[in-house]
């Protein structure tokens, strides 16, 4: 995807709330693994944003079970 997006306060705020949610509706021995990769999931709500003009529906996360 290429463009700019302008990332208001309030919408910062909003991810940081959503994705602290995020967090800490995981078992705790995976919130180290979410953390790890929090910048991950805050671009694929800016993607969204970006390509929908809108924020998204945050209801949960997926596990990835690729072996890299």
């Amino acid at each position: 995807m290429n463009g700019f997006v302008i990332i208001p306060a309030s919408m910062e705020a909003a991810m940081k709330r959503d994705l602290d949610a995020l967090r800490d509706s995981l078992p705790e021995g995976e919130r180290d693994a979410f953390e790890a990769e929090r910048h991950v999931h805050r671009q694929a709500i800016i993607n969204h944003f970006a390509e929908y003009g809108m924020y998204p529906q945050i209801s949960g996360v997926e596990r990835n079970e690729q072996n890299d």
